[in-house]
């Protein structure tokens, strides 16, 4: 139970934050802040849905330690933040990206010429060009406030490469269930075509880390592949040199620079911690003819605290879904036995989040093309139901959502990998009951209000076993790697729910068609929140 000093201290906090002093928090943040404030463990797990107001508790909880970092990872949901807490109750930072450039205005500060090493002869115009940079500056304000609002990829980049936003005693890290994505998407190599060719690198001779020689000639295909880095290094600081700072061809020399630093930091990684648990992989990525990628099989906890969790002293982690702990650990590279977990119930309306379960057809892949016309026939007598209603369709599977989209009509409307932003705005402005169908939807979109009153979930949102990361845990991590499968479904379909009921007043219909989606509800309660639980019909 929270002390009377404590509930003092919550009000007093509230009462500093503009757009909240004045609310009553309810029940469920409640709970939450005597959660946090009362665990002696270093990870404070929090699941709770959508609309608990789980940001405002993550607020109230670091401003009473004093300074914290608030960790998201969308750029979304850092401007929504930002409007949230306005400065000076926070302050957001973004990477250079999102700064024009003070020497030259058509570039972004990622291109600035004097980012990185620069000649000699350019060193006092670096000092000047950084003394007056939209970046510099609003990183040294973020950096003297005592609320700092970052995504993943900037905080990890900035704490491990520059030094700075780290220390902290506490960091919040929300929709924690991705932070093992961040993390594994920053302790991999991905080598494209381009630097292939360009470096004329060779692929290494044994492509599984078990064989007899594999860690071996991994080690030294590592340390070759260096040397060619340094060595195409040495040209481009020798072409620098003889370059004006905005030359064009400077510029796109700077950026190779920065790539080829980069990569050697993590081959230096890479060389120190491979073993046989490491993947490599050809694949084709965004038009490249090939890429090749190393990558570890669950993220080793060494790694783990190097990378990310040495940054800070206690953290809270909060999402809507999480897997069992056992599998949450593991992922992370944390002992379970320091963290301390918690699920809030939701404060919706269970009618107006209902999850209907309407077995229709196994879309397995050997009972695929038998079941996709009773699919559809489903699809149809849904669409039929909500002649007015906007909704959304998750396929899950491109093949799966050519198939829906064969239903034809206007309603129907669905995008490519290039313009999917577009044909999202398209569709939440439209006054027409259009329906998105999309395959891979199940997070990161808003859909509130009358933008979506039902939802489909046409297919088990499972992962790839083609994928070799995913095989190698599902068929080479025992039991735990088998439950880590299923969560991550289960973790999916909530997801998926939850686009369309985003306030107590909210309301959306999901309908699950996928016979094995609708078993691992009814068979795998454990894998989902209660909260979803409570909501399933037949």
């Amino acid at each position: 139970m929270l002390t009377k000093t404590q509930l003092e201290m919550i009000d007093s906090i509230k009462s500093r934050l503009s757009n909240y002093k004045s609310l009553t928090l309810r029940e469920g943040q409640v709970v939450a802040l005597d959660f946090i404030l009362n665990s002696t463990r270093k990870y404070k797990v929090i699941c709770a849905p959508c609309g608990v107001g789980k940001s405002l508790v993550a607020m109230i909880a670091g401003m009473s330690i004093g300074r914290f970092m608030y960790l998201c990872s969308s750029k979304q949901l850092q401007v929504q933040l930002e409007a949230d807490f306005p400065y000076p109750e926070s302050d957001v930072m973004w990477g250079r990206g999102n700064f024009q450039c003070n020497l030259i205005p058509s570039l972004n500060a990622d291109s600035c010429p004097y980012a990185g090493s620069v000649p000699n002869r350019m060193l006092s115009d670096k000092d000047e060009c950084k003394a007056r940079c939209n970046y510099e500056l609003k990183k040294k304000r973020v950096l003297a406030s005592k609320v700092q609002i970052l995504n993943y990829q900037y905080m990890i980049t900035e704490a491990n490469y520059v030094g700075r936003f780290s220390d902290k005693p506490l960091i919040v890290c929300d929709e924690a269930d991705t932070l093992e994505r961040h993390l594994a998407d920053f302790i991999k190599i991905r080598i494209g075509s381009r630097l292939i060719n360009k470096l004329r690198l060779d692929p290494p001779k044994y492509k599984t880390a078990t064989s007899q020689k594999g860690i071996p000639s991994w080690i030294d295909w590592a340390g070759d592949t260096m040397d060619k880095i340094l060595g195409a290094l040495v040209k481009i600081g020798r072409k620098l040199e003889s370059m004006e700072e905005d030359d064009e061809r400077a510029l796109a020399l700077k950026k190779d620079e920065g790539i080829l630093n980069s990569l050697i930091d993590k081959l230096i990684i890479f060389k120190d911690n491979v073993d046989k648990e490491w993947l490599f992989d050809e694949i084709g990525v965004d038009g490249w003819d090939k890429a090749w990628e190393f990558k570890p099989t669950w993220i080793p906890p060494e790694l783990a605290y190097k990378n990310f969790f040495r940054h800070g002293d206690s953290f809270i982690m909060l999402s809507a879904t999480f897997p069992p702990m056992n599998i949450f650990a593991k992922t992370l590279g944390i002992s379970l036995d320091e963290i301390d977990y918690i699920e809030i119930p939701s404060t919706f309306p269970i009618e107006n989040r209902m999850v209907m379960l309407v077995p229709s057809g196994d879309m397995t892949y050997k009972h695929y093309t038998e079941s996709v016309p009773y699919i559809i026939e489903a699809i149809k007598g849904i669409l039929a139901k909500h002649p007015n209603d906007k909704g959304i369709i998750h396929t899950v599977s491109w093949k799966l959502n050519e198939a829906i989209m064969k239903i034809g009509g206007r309603r129907l409307i669905t995008h490519t990998n290039k313009n999917k932003s577009e044909i999202l705005n398209k569709f939440m402005e439209s006054k027409y009951p259009l329906v998105f169908v999309s395959p891979s939807s199940t997070r990161g979109i808003d859909l509130n209000g009358d933008k979506c009153r039902f939802s489909i979930i046409a297919k088990t949102p499972y992962q790839s076993l083609k994928d070799k990361l995913v095989n190698a845990r599902v068929y080479g991590g025992g039991v735990i790697g088998q439950v880590w499968y299923a969560s991550d479904a289960a973790q999916e379909i909530v997801q998926a729910v939850g686009r369309g009921v985003r306030s107590e007043s909210d309301h959306c219909v999901t309908y699950i068609l996928d016979t094995n989606a609708v078993n691992k509800v009814v068979d795998s309660q454990g894998l989902f929140p209660r909260y979803f639980i409570n909501a399933m019909d037949v």
